[in-house]
């Protein structure tokens, strides 16, 4: 029976590989330095010389949403967590309109948190439509008109700018009167 496919397309690269692997594994010592392309070796006191002796690490912090300063560590991160989404859902809206468009869906919008706290650039990455994409941006752009300031993230104790992502959830709510069963 014939094969379903040429042999030389998978034997042969194959096989060439195997017989380069055996001629380096097979040259004396001696002579592999001389072939070019070979692995550069250090002794003990190149690699050494090469590596730095210490490594600081560079601790940073996310930014915090304001009103949890008298918090530390994990607290301070679920406190502004909290205090963020209850903002956020506070100031959520649905659009009227009509009750086949009770959409549910996730909206991503990302921003800029500057080394001095404020909110820059933000951006509608995803969103389910029927307006949803819209009131997020809304409520990011009333935090900037708010003057709402961030706790800035920092590196090594200094502020730096961070790009932020904010997930918001819409459930199927619709803000028209309710539909009879």
């Amino acid at each position: 029976m014939p094969y379903p496919f040429p042999i030389r397309h998978y034997y042969l690269p194959w096989l060439a590989g195997l017989l380069v692997m055996a001629f380096v594994l097979l040259m004396p010592p001696d002579q592999l330095a001389t072939v070019p392309y070979a692995p550069l070796v250090l002794s003990p006191q190149e690699f050494t010389s090469v590596i730095p002796e210490v490594i600081e690490p560079v601790v940073i912090t996310m930014p915090f949403f304001p009103g949890c300063q008298s918090f530390k560590g994990k607290d301070k991160r679920a406190c502004s967590s909290k205090r963020m989404y209850a903002y956020i859902y506070d100031q959520a809206s649905y659009p009227v309109g009509n009750p086949t468009q009770r959409t549910a869906g996730i909206v991503e919008v990302e921003f800029l948190v500057g080394s001095d706290g404020l909110i820059r650039n933000p951006k509608l990455k995803r969103g389910p439509g029927h307006g949803r994409g819209g009131d997020a941006l809304r409520i990011i752009n009333n935090m900037i008109a708010e003057g709402i300031c961030w706790e800035p993230a920092t590196a090594g104790g200094e502020p730096i700018r961070t790009q932020m992502a904010i997930t918001i959830q819409y459930n199927m709510v619709w803000a028209g009167a309710r539909p009879q069963p």
